[in-house]
């Protein structure tokens, strides 16, 4: 009978970590609608994880990978690097611009050899090749050079 009672109790413990195991486990099905990575934009771009949506591509990329990196003009040894980035369309009639200071990435137009223009409401920008650098203005003052 000794045994038996010990049985039984011990069923009873094991049914009770089952039932709350079971109970964490919907718990983490649950908190998983919030993790990090369900982001995605109306184009389904995963911004935590630094893709963005580019218009000449028609496809999610990474703004830092295989594109032509520019550096700020005016930059302040004691603040961090925010870099422009362009990418360009296959056929090289348009460059697109992702620069972090900006709401929206910026089509520009290939207007004649080595030089892209685009405005806005407030500015026109332009993107210009000359002297083997790549030359980013806004409205007419020069912001991001490449190397």
């Amino acid at each position: 009978m000794k045994n038996l009672l010990i049985v039984f109790a011990s069923a009873l413990l094991m049914g009770s970590c089952n039932s709350s195991v079971s109970n964490s486990n919907s718990d983490a099905v649950t908190d998983s609608a919030h993790v990090v990575g369900n982001d995605a934009d109306a184009h389904g771009c995963k911004g935590s994880a630094g893709y963005t949506w580019s218009v000449i591509k028609n496809e999610c990329i990474r703004p830092w990978e295989n594109t032509l990196q520019l550096l700020p003009i005016n930059h302040e040894d004691s603040s961090a690097i925010i870099t422009a980035s362009v990418i360009f369309s296959t056929d090289s009639s348009q460059a697109e611009l992702f620069m972090a200071n900006e709401t929206e990435n910026l089509v520009l137009i290939k207007t004649k050899e080595n030089r892209y223009v685009t405005k806005t409401e407030l500015s026109t920008f332009e993107l210009i090749f000359e002297n083997n650098i790549w030359t980013i203005i806004k409205s007419g003052k020069a912001i991001y050079k490449s190397k």
